[in-house]
Parts: structure tokens; sequence; C-alpha cells
């Protein structure tokens, strides 16, 4: 599920960060490697898209240290943003058939040249479908 949010407080948050690699779907921010494991900076007028969980009354990052559990992006429509919608639409469906789906989707996005982002989109996919065999 994908929520709008006006504002999120993080706690130590600053505003000189690094800039993601808008065309990037496997690093993570090298922000992300200094300090607590988790980006605490972001870029200013950029929207934050961030697996978290809730603890108590808080939430916080859902992600192993040194991810991208909280990624900013220009737009809502950046590839980031398109390749996290992606992957929810795909935990949808029944386990069984997430492979199969992973699958048409990778060989349907290899012939989208409406989209720009279709090419690193299926190449996400492939890189996913082979780390998950072994």
């Amino acid at each position: 599920m994908i929520f709008n949010v006006a504002a999120l407080e993080l706690p130590g948050a600053g505003l000189r960060a690094t800039a993601s690699d808008p065309r990037n779907l496997v690093d993570a921010n090298p922000d992300a490697f200094s300090g607590s494991c988790n980006r605490t900076v972001f870029r200013r007028n950029m929207i934050v898209v961030a697996f978290l969980k809730k603890d108590g009354m808080s939430f916080v990052p859902s992600a192993p240290p040194f991810s991208r559990a909280l990624e900013d992006v220009p737009t809502a429509t950046a590839l980031w943003v398109k390749a996290v919608r992606m992957y929810a639409a795909i935990a949808a469906k029944p386990k069984s058939s997430r492979r199969d789906e992973m699958r048409r989707q990778r060989d349907a996005l290899r012939f989208d040249l409406n989209d720009p982002d279709a090419r690193l989109l299926a190449l996400e996919l492939d890189r996913a479908l082979q780390a998950s065999k072994q």
C-alpha cells in the first residue's frame, strides 16, 4: 500500500544529503552507510519512500541495515516508486503464482516502448528472479 504523507518527522534528519541515483534500483544511497545504518538525511523537496513497521507508538524502518528502507525520489512516478508499486502488486498475488507473475511482467516490460523505465524494471525483475533461485 502506498501512502501520501504531508509531513514525516525523522528524529535527527538533516538536509545535507547525497542525491540518490534515480536509475539505480539495487544499491542503497551512500548516506545509508554513514551513522545509524539507515538514512537520516534527505534532499529538500523530495518524496521519501519508506518501508516502515509499527514499534509501539512509533514507526521504524522495516528492512535490513544499509538497505533502501528510506529512499527519496523527485516525483510519484519515479523509477523507485514504480518498482515498489510493481513488487507490491506481485506480493498481493497468491504465493504460488508470484514467480510466474514476475516472469509475465518482465516479458511485457521488455517490449514496452512507451515507458522509459520499462527496461530497467524488466532488468530488476530478472535480478530478483535469479536471486530467488539461489
